[in-house]
């Protein structure tokens, strides 16, 4: 899982550089809720990921 998201954070990086964005942090955070089993706090870091990964497609595409 950690190649994965090591892999994903550099492939966003590479095609839309965003300042102040750690994505492997996000995906730490999100890995740490579901380990802690809290699930609405899984559920806002994954949608919030998936929102700011949607605004750099949408910018790259």
């Amino acid at each position: 899982m950690v190649g994965v998201s090591a892999d994903h954070a550099v492939a966003l990086e590479v095609a839309a550089p965003q300042p102040g964005r750690d994505v492997p942090a996000e995906h730490r955070g999100l890995l740490d809720a579901v380990l802690a089993r809290d699930g609405a706090l899984a559920a806002d870091r994954l949608a919030a990921h998936l929102e700011a990964t949607h605004q750099v497609l949408v910018r790259v595409l």
